[in-house]
């Protein structure tokens, strides 16, 4: 079997024992390319004011020339503007928002269009124009075409031609310019941090290198052989990124579907220049989601406006029995997320389970290794609510999570958390109003913290505010027996309507299992039954279980001051076969008040 071996040398790629130039002519590209208008093409409902659209040359495609479209914008007024060369992902052209939003915050920005597109109202959202390049994305179908016809080759040069435009405009910056991109554009990303030394930091979303290891596309390189393994040798992000010495941020999610944790890992490793990475449990995937972290822009202006720098992870430590972290941070490190699975296999169908290490008043943290993990890490949060992580760690767990095979889903006592956070699921905060559900110290169950919903008039839905848990995919619990427990105290002051209800999502119409409605007269209501009146401002216990099957009920538990109750009540749904769905909604139209505390769901 032929190896094919690239070295990078000087401006050479030595391939397969044959020298081939560098792909690009990098000093080509380094020039200022022609700008062509764009008035012929319809951009009505995608436009935003003081963007503008523009093409500018492309490379050369099967020996004809070609132009990529392109958005440009810049703050009013002044000069001398840091700024950002942004990239969409797979199915995307250049976005004018994208743009928008990073003019609001104090930078040009150029958004380019990588796959011979022009933005369009169409169902796809993009329409290839007549001069232009290949479509995207990875080419793999090409590799066996001329090196300059492929995709990889195209796109590369268009976001390195895009650089060498804004670089013009007497408005920027020229020593202050990065690069962003979602997905397919955070593998562009990567690739061009090895590529274009001009950029003064690379912050890839999703997107990364090293594909042929743990990736979306790793089984069908491997299917493709040797032209697998050239398409590696040429065009994965791992190729260059031992060339990326400028700042870099790297973000994704745990169940990513296309770039999976152990890629993503030698990703950042392999970049020299790499500073900071975040790891969020289930971040979705898209561009709405891949541009709106604020670690982003907090990362952006450290580097380029000399502001506040994220935190900083020291030193992390597993000696088998606990797990550690050490930091240094500008602002205080509030929080101290402890991340853990316990499944094997698929990275994105791996359930993920997170806990709150005690913070020790010394830059560190620790926390007891769960038996059952076998891959974990840290987020650790600052008090402007900014996260960077830890390195992901994999070990052979020690033991299993509890001796009677449940598997915990929810496991919540809110005292490792700050006050006044958010958590997740929260829906319809309105922090000018009032209307939050939020960490509190004001009252707890046990320990000295709970979870407070506050509701007030004048918000847009009846139902909100409200907290939604869902459990898709392999968290979705369709057999066995399944446990719910927690504490409840509605306010005598503010007293709440207040509803704890599962879902079944498995048809386009949901179906109700068990459903509890707390009155603001105080009474609780199981489905159509009324159970007991709870006193108001003091904790009541309550619990359900049920076990999927031919059942139709659950036994429901009220322990509380002068309240007992221990009865059967019927699904509000014969078709509830599996939850996946959790809400707390509060259903008000004067303000109202309640807290929860030691909220724990388990599945056998």
């Amino acid at each position: 079997m032929i190896k094919y071996i690239v070295l990078i040398v000087s401006s050479a790629i030595v391939f397969a024992g044959e020298p081939y130039r560098f792909p690009w002519d990098l000093t080509a590209l380094g020039t200022t390319p022609a700008v062509f208008p764009a008035d012929d093409v319809d951009l009505t409902g995608v436009s935003v004011d003081g963007v503008r659209p523009l093409f500018f040359e492309g490379q050369p495609y099967k020996g004809n020339p070609t132009r990529v479209f392109a958005w440009y914008g810049a703050p009013k007024g002044g000069s001398k503007y840091p700024a950002m060369v942004v990239v969409h992902g797979g199915g995307g052209t250049a976005f004018a928002r994208w743009v928008k939003i990073w003019n609001d915050k104090g930078y040009a920005a150029i958004a380019v269009d990588t796959a011979g597109a022009v933005p369009s109202t169409n169902k796809s959202g993009r329409v290839r124009h007549a001069s232009a390049g290949p479509d995207g994305w990875g080419g793999f179908t090409q590799i066996d075409d001329p090196i300059e016809d492929q995709w990889s080759y195209h796109a590369v040069a268009a976001v390195v031609r895009a650089h060498s435009l804004i670089r013009s405009y007497p408005e920027v910056d020229a020593s202050r310019i990065g690069i962003t991109g979602i997905s397919w554009g955070g593998y562009l990303t990567s690739m061009c941090a090895g590529v274009d030394s001009r950029f003064a930091l690379a912050m890839p979303v999703y997107g990364c290198g090293f594909y042929q290891y743990n990736s979306t596309w790793t089984d069908p390189l491997k299917g493709m052989g040797e032209r697998g393994e050239k398409w590696v040798s040429l065009w994965d992000a791992s190729t260059y990124l031992s060339n990326a010495r400028m700042p870099m941020l790297w973000l994704n999610g745990t169940v990513d579907h296309f770039f999976h944790m152990p890629s993503w890992q030698r990703s950042y490793r392999a970049a020299p220049g790499t500073s900071n990475f975040v790891l969020r449990v289930g971040m979705p995937h898209g561009h709405d989601s891949g541009w709106a972290p604020a670690e982003l822009y907090r990362f952006a202006d450290a580097v380029m406006k000399n502001g506040m720098p994220l935190p900083k992870v020291t030193a992390q430590n597993d000696d088998g029995k606990n797990a550690s972290i050490r930091f240094s941070s500008v602002k205080p490190v509030v929080e101290a997320e402890f991340n853990y699975t316990a499944d094997a296999g698929e990275w994105e169908k791996r359930r993920w389970k997170t806990s709150y290490a005690a913070l020790d008043g010394k830059n560190g943290a620790s926390i007891p290794l769960p038996p059952e993990a076998r891959v974990h890490y840290f987020n650790i949060v600052d008090a402007e609510g900014c996260m960077v992580s830890s390195e992901h760690v994999e070990r052979e767990p020690a033991g299993t999570a509890a001796a009677d095979g449940r598997r915990v889903l929810i496991d919540e006592n809110y005292d490792n958390r700050v006050v006044g956070r958010d958590v997740n699921g929260a829906d319809g905060i309105d922090k000018a109003k009032g209307a939050v559900i939020c960490i509190s110290d004001e009252a707890a169950a046990s320990g000295k913290q709970s979870l407070k919903f506050v509701d007030v008039p004048g918000l847009t839905r009846a139902w909100l505010p409200l907290r939604n848990i869902y459990f898709k995919g392999a968290e979705t619990v369709t057999n066995g027996t399944v446990t719910f427990s927690f504490a409840f105290r509605n306010s005598k002051a503010y007293p709440a309507n207040f509803t704890v209800e599962m879902r079944d999502y498995r048809t386009s119409q949901f179906k109700t299992g068990p459903k509890l409605d707390f009155m603001s007269d105080g009474s609780l209501k199981a489905g159509d039954t009324e159970v007991a009146v709870l006193p108001f401002d003091t904790w009541t216990r309550i619990a359900l279980k049920f076990t999927f099957g031919a059942e139709k009920e659950y036994r429901l538990t009220v322990f509380g001051d002068g309240v007992k109750k221990n009865i059967m009540v019927p699904f509000s749904s014969t078709d509830f076969l599996s939850l996946g769905w959790l809400g707390f909604v509060m259903y008000n139209e004067t303000n109202a008040v309640v807290y929860m505390d030691d909220v724990r769901l388990t599945a056998e």
